[in-house]
């Protein structure tokens, strides 16, 4: 093959990875907030240092409750639409709302608050679906439905947000005694084995 026939193959081949990388699962990058003294890229990957030899992504990212990330996926006509999301609080013993019970009687609810603020396109989505807690005990706990006096699940768990707006809402998990919320994890997209987002719990 001469040189040109082998920069034309190149080419061919680099737009084929491009594509493929399109059609991806959603992706979360950890957000760094900027600082006083220099500007600070808006997002980072996770996870390595500058310095680390170039290696595949990793399927997690991870932070303190508090730390935001940026969440990339597509919507219903697959446009790419991206938001950030922070787990922001959390009451291991959340009081339960009116009405409700709870499934075993020596159980208590533990409630995460989730702020999402739209980046680009519009973005709608379930929090009840993208949302895991894993106990003290290693379980992994999925949504209870049940609503906590610490405020409300967005909109029954769905939530939407244009660039720049930004909701709130409590996901509560049913919780056995003695037990707590060691670590929450966001996984948009987890049937298509996309990457997630795990806040650790201190102590």
């Amino acid at each position: 093959m001469n040189r040109n026939n082998q920069r034309a193959a190149l080419a061919i081949g680099t737009l084929g990875l491009v594509a493929a990388a399109g059609c991806s699962a959603s992706t979360v990058t950890k957000t760094v907030a900027p600082t006083t003294t220099a500007a600070a890229p808006s997002s980072v990957a996770v996870p390595g240092a500058a310095t680390a030899p170039p290696s595949s992504p990793s399927p997690v990212t991870s932070g303190p409750i508090g730390t935001t990330f940026t969440v990339t996926t597509q919507d219903d006509n697959g446009n790419n639409v991206s938001y950030n999301v922070t787990a922001d609080r959390i009451d291991q013993h959340a009081g339960l709302g009116p009405y409700e019970t709870l499934t075993n009687n020596a159980d208590h609810m533990a409630a995460v608050r989730f702020t999402i603020t739209g980046v680009t396109g519009q973005v709608s989505d379930d929090a009840n679906s993208d949302a895991v807690a894993i106990g003290s005990d290693t379980t992994e706990y999925q949504p209870s439905f049940n609503s906590v006096t610490d405020g409300g699940n967005f909109d029954s768990g769905q939530f939407s947000v244009s660039p720049g707006e930004t909701v709130s809402g409590w996901e509560s998990f049913e919780v056995p005694p003695g037990k707590t919320i060691a670590s929450v994890q966001w996984s948009p997209d987890s049937s298509l084995g996309g990457s997630n987002a795990t806040w650790t719990v201190g102590s």
